[in-house]
């Protein structure tokens, strides 16, 4: 009887023993997983952040350049050419995590009115939770969806740049 109960226990502590096992490998791989998919997370906010940079400087030269065609006189001593303000009409992308959607707005006067536009219509559907995924002026963006199922921004002068 005592080799039985014996037995019984040195099986029951065999199985406890690989049921941890298992559990320390689900573990590992769950992590490394989190980890993968925390490392796109925070590529993603980094080229985002390179976008918006080098969005902003390009913006800024197209402007200066657009700035000085307006002041230049005509050629041939005509009259002067009417100095205009710049104008921009800015867009706005608002995204949430647990959606497969965006919400864009476009040829807002502001900045601030571009992102406030988006922000508001995504949260109205998920509730809260909201950010801003890309806002540009004078521009055309892109969103793509990878295999992976993450949502990525482009942007540049024209629809075709933006697609890169």
């Amino acid at each position: 009887m005592k080799n039985i109960q014996l037995s019984s226990l040195l099986f029951a502590l065999g199985v406890a023993t690989a049921t941890l096992a298992t559990a320390q490998t689900d573990w590992n791989r769950i992590h490394q997983q989190n980890d993968a998919i925390n490392r796109r997370i925070e590529q993603q906010r980094q080229q985002q952040r390179a976008n918006e940079e080098g969005y902003r400087r390009s913006m800024e030269d197209t402007q200066r350049q657009r700035d000085g065609m307006l002041r230049q006189q005509p050629s041939g001593g005509g009259a002067p050419s009417v100095e205009r303000p710049p104008t921009y009409a800015h867009i706005a992308v608002a995204w949430h995590a647990d959606a497969g959607d965006v919400w864009a707005t476009w040829n807002q006067q502001s900045e601030e009115s571009a992102r406030q536009a988006a922000m508001v219509a995504c949260n109205r559907v998920m509730g809260g939770g909201c950010t801003i995924a890309l806002n540009a002026w004078n521009s055309s963006i892109a969103i793509a969806r990878s295999q992976d199922g993450f949502l990525w921004t482009g942007w540049g002068a024209t629809p075709d740049v933006a697609r890169k």
